[in-house]
């Protein structure tokens, strides 16, 4: 421990304009959404899951991104399979049998996708709505390709800059 580097934090005000910036950012891909009809929640789940709870850990994207689509995928499946079936009592046992699945997995905990951010949209798409419309899944599927691919370039790009700014501090020594 005495010889962890610390890493200083910036002035307040250089935190503010970061945060000016990351705010400006955010409020034009929810405007952008918006004005190619695009819902902006799929985009606020995975940016508030990721930045948080992920720590914008670059490898933990692909699981990230896998487990907010299983989770949407589970929260519009009473309606999607009630509209695939006709029948609205196979939608309601296939959700049950799906739900069961994936509480089984988060129990067993080997498959990593099914992780927080799955069972937070799961929980969400389901608690607060009942049957989400299955006329908006693709629309959300979309958004949240979006925030997925945006966070892939964001991520990429913070680790060539960490890595240029570690090669450089090498070579200074």
């Amino acid at each position: 421990m005495a010889n962890e580097k610390q890493t200083p934090r910036p002035s307040i005000f250089r935190s503010l304009l970061i945060t000016i910036v990351v705010l400006a950012i955010i409020i034009a891909m929810i405007m952008g959404l918006g004005m190619l009809g695009l819902p902006s929640w799929p985009l606020i789940f995975f940016l508030f899951y990721f930045t948080t709870i992920a720590g914008m850990r670059k490898d933990k994207l692909a699981v990230s991104a896998a487990g907010g689509f299983i989770g949407m995928t589970a929260g519009f499946s009473q309606g999607l399979l009630t509209l695939l079936t006709g029948n609205e009592t196979a939608g309601t046992v296939g959700f049950l049998i799906l739900v069961v699945v994936l509480v089984t997995l988060v129990v067993d905990g080997r498959v990593k996708a099914i992780d927080p951010l799955c069972m937070m949209m799961l929980t969400c798409l389901t608690s607060f709505t009942g049957i989400t419309p299955p006329g908006i899944y693709l629309s959300c599927v979309v958004s949240y390709a979006v925030a997925v691919a945006l966070f892939a370039v964001i991520t990429t790009l913070l680790a060539n800059a960490a890595a240029k700014k570690e090669g450089a501090a090498e070579t200074q020594q």
